[in-house]
């Protein structure tokens, strides 16, 4: 039991030496976290009954970029209000967001560095089922190739292929 405590004790002392106050406005830069606001907002407006579909669900830094992804796969609103889950990339030497890709999805969970490229497990595509998104030399594209993969949650890779899990 001591044991137990002295690890839970160690958890919370690490986590609160990770905290990082951070502005609120803006994206003003603060020790080593900076506020990237809330990018989804010019999509998904304050008025809104989908604001959930705002949240972040993955972010991962990709050649230069920080990528998030967001939207609402419970609720069905992400291609409802924005026609798919719009793919946004922060350039972190210019500072902005742009839009590089819209998933024909409801929301984009997980990015995954593999083999030099971005890829995304379609976890709730519209139409064909089965979709993986990928960044291959600078270029997004679709592709509908899992079998019996209503929802792609995850990828691995390695030598041989790719495996997913769907469900």
């Amino acid at each position: 039991m001591k044991r137990i405590a002295t690890l839970l004790l160690a958890l919370v002392m690490l986590s609160a030496s990770l905290t990082v106050p951070c502005s609120a406005e803006g994206t003003e830069e603060k020790g080593i976290l900076t506020n990237l606001g809330i990018p989804m907002k010019s999509y998904i407006p304050d008025s809104s009954q989908y604001l959930y579909g705002r949240s972040v669900w993955d972010i991962e830094e990709y050649n230069g970029k920080v990528y998030i992804g967001s939207g609402d796969f419970d609720a069905n609103s992400g291609t409802n209000l924005t026609g798919g889950s719009p793919i946004l990339a922060y350039d972190i030497e210019t500072g902005k967001w742009s839009k590089e890709y819209t998933a024909p999805d409801e929301q984009i969970s997980r990015f995954i560095k593999a083999r030099g490229n971005l890829y995304i497990p379609a976890q709730d595509p519209t139409g064909a089922s089965g979709n993986i998104y990928s960044l291959v030399n600078g270029v997004w594209s679709t592709q509908s190739n899992v079998t019996y993969g209503t929802h792609v949650f995850d990828l691995e890779f390695d030598d041989d292929g790719v495996y997913s899990y769907a469900g």
